[in-house]
């Protein structure tokens, strides 16, 4: 039985069934097994290629020691067409931008949306919201 998610990637498979006996424990409602016919199944491979998974580290640390200085979207580049939206605590956008991208264009703690445009960030918890893929709709 394969797991969702694991590592694995497995192609689809097709089944087919086909009935051509029944047995029931009484005389009750017995099937009529007419001509043979077949139900088609398939199996539809639902694991992501590991190379394709995109995932957010959720450490950041902007005090300029080169570890954990802006906010790491693994596999990112490999959707050009993305969105990132980081809102604070009460829900206003503090950072906000498409394209993003791990070296050039990063969120380093650095408001660009708000009040605090321009400014670092107090630590705290913030919230983000990432649209990536082929098509972004609202």
């Amino acid at each position: 039985m394969p797991v969702i998610g694991d590592l694995n990637v497995e192609e689809d498979e097709y089944f087919a069934v086909k009935l051509t006996a029944a047995t029931v424990a009484s005389s009750q409602n017995v099937p009529t097994i007419g001509t043979a016919a077949a139900a088609v199944g398939v199996i539809v491979n639902d694991d992501v290629n590991p190379d394709m998974e995109v995932r957010v580290h959720k450490g950041l640390s902007p005090n300029g020691d080169g570890v954990n200085d802006a906010l790491v979207i693994e596999n990112i580049e490999k959707y050009a067409r993305n969105e990132i939206a980081i809102v604070n605590r009460w829900g206003g956008t503090i950072y906000q931008t498409t394209n993003y991208h791990n070296l050039n264009n990063a969120f380093k703690g650095i408001a660009n949306r708000g009040g605090g445009n321009g400014a670092l960030l107090p630590d705290g918890s913030y919230f983000y919201v990432l649209r990536y893929g082929m098509r972004m709709e609202r």
